[in-house]
């Protein structure tokens, strides 16, 4: 019975050991990573609010002008039926789909096996579609052949309107416009980005960004919403709101202005047509016109046409946005979340019952105790320190090959970076508290299991042993 109650106990002080490093973790958990200070201050320290108008404009610059045909000829829009029927064959059912729906990029091996169906079925497909879509103007680069079936289905004078940029297409010119591209077998798109936006370089937006949000303002905002959304989660809050009047207030202030006019900034140069359309329209009759470049005292003149224009985008800006709310979807997790914040707050019970069974099966007088509590609570605190450095390396070592290997391409590497350095600070300050806990139990646990050698009671003091011992 000794025999089993002693294996019993060490079966017991094992599960101590792993419950205490399970409750560590968890503790700092709900303590740290639930707590809005905290991203407060990874933010802060990671100077983020001054680094967000740059990441956010090399991230807008790449959306625009990023085309998935490069990373997966799957994805492009004038890929012929033999092709996909190829590389159906080639690369079987289900990472065929996977390809074609984008919910994955081919590796550098699946590329190679897909290179004889690009040299036989898929010779044009890193040939860019053509684009017809608003503000856009296909028209002078097009073949000849193309710009005679556009002269021909649309009439003469319009066809001169629209090749010389007078004014914009509109829809069913559009329709038409495809329709002759595609019977010359040219891929056609409506790109998401218009034109005037793909002209607009990574010192431009970022110049936008911060006229109409500047860095304090920012920092303002997320601070606002990071307090809102863990009260959210905290079941202190119904919803989580984005508020937006400051955002208003920018755009119809000196900061909208200044943004509007980098765009207009950098377009190309109005051509005559253009600048007539312009005047028109600052006389105040009705036009369309596409968005360029105009001369500096047209531009002058624009100006309260532009601030008309600023006024009613801002009137249709809303004083708050909603993010999160217990009537969405979003809110239905809060019961569960709230269960598992309740079960990391009682994970510390664990190793403290472990204890319990370890006390009333093994511990027979003062100088066993010491050592049954006294040495699993130094390997529990040994084991957190080692973990945690683990942990620590292996975060760098995931970054590097796996979730840098698997990041999408049209995401920008400032934002990487960023994302990068959150996560490790995250990460760091998480590893602190369980490398802190790990040495005051480590200490604690040595202490004990010293000072075992120098107790001299003999009584037993647990009743189950004083049982087996009878």
């Amino acid at each position: 019975m000794r025999r089993i109650s002693s294996a019993l106990a060490g079966l017991f002080s094992f599960a101590f050991i792993v419950t205490t490093l399970l409750a560590l973790l968890l503790t700092g958990i709900d303590r740290q990573l639930m707590d809005a200070d905290l991203y407060k201050e990874a933010l802060r320290e990671e100077q983020a609010y001054g680094r967000m108008p740059r990441i956010f404009a090399e991230q807008i610059v790449l959306s625009v002008n990023y085309n998935p045909c490069n990373e997966n000829p799957l994805l492009c829009e004038n890929a012929s039926a033999e092709f996909r029927a190829c590389a159906r064959r080639t690369l079987g059912e289900d990472r065929y789909q996977a390809l074609s729906n984008g919910r994955d990029y081919p590796s550098r091996p699946e590329l190679q096996l897909l290179q004889p169906c690009m040299q036989q079925y898929g010779a044009n497909l890193t040939v860019p579609a053509v684009n017809v879509g608003p503000g856009e103007n296909p028209l002078p680069t097009a073949p000849p052949h193309v710009q005679e079936c556009v002269r021909q289905a649309l009439g003469p004078e319009v066809y001169d309107a629209l090749f010389n940029e007078q004014r914009l297409s509109s829809e069913d010119e559009r329709e038409q416009i495809a329709a002759c591209f595609r019977q010359a077998g040219l891929a056609v798109t409506t790109e998401p980005a218009p034109r005037y936006l793909r002209n607009l370089t990574v010192a431009n937006w970022e110049e936008i960004l911060a006229d109409i949000m500047p860095p304090e303002e920012l920092q303002r905002i997320v601070e606002e919403i990071l307090n809102q959304t863990f009260r959210y989660l905290n079941g202190q809050k119904v919803q989580v709101n984005l508020p937006m009047q400051n955002v208003r207030e920018r755009i119809v202030g000196e900061g909208g202005m200044n943004a509007l006019l980098a765009i207009i900034g950098a377009q190309p140069p109005c051509s005559q047509a253009e600048i007539q359309a312009l005047e028109r329209l600052v006389e105040g009759y009705s036009g369309q016109v596409s968005l360029c470049r105009p001369p500096d005292e047209l531009l002058a003149r624009m100006h309260p046409m532009l601030q008309e224009q600023l006024q009613l985008t801002a009137d249709q800006i809303p004083d708050q946005v909603v993010i999160l709310s217990s009537d969405s979807a979003a809110g239905t997790p809060k019961p569960g979340l709230r269960i598992l914040r309740l079960g990391m707050r009682l994970s510390p019970d664990l190793p403290l019952l472990c204890l319990l069974f370890v006390t009333l099966l093994a511990v027979r007088t003062p100088k066993t105790w010491t050592r049954w509590w006294g040495i699993p609570t130094f390997l529990a605190g040994l084991a957190a320190t080692i973990l945690a450095a683990s942990l620590a390396a292996i975060f760098e070592q995931t970054w590097i090959l796996i979730l840098t290997g698997s990041l999408p391409p049209y995401l920008s590497p400032g934002l990487i970076e960023l994302g990068h350095n959150l996560a490790g600070y995250l990460i760091h300050s998480l590893l602190e508290g369980f490398v802190l806990g790990g040495i005051i139990l480590g200490v604690l646990g040595l202490a004990a299991w010293i000072g075992s050698y120098f107790v001299r009671f003999d009584e037993p003091v647990a009743p189950i042993p004083r049982l087996l011992q009878k």
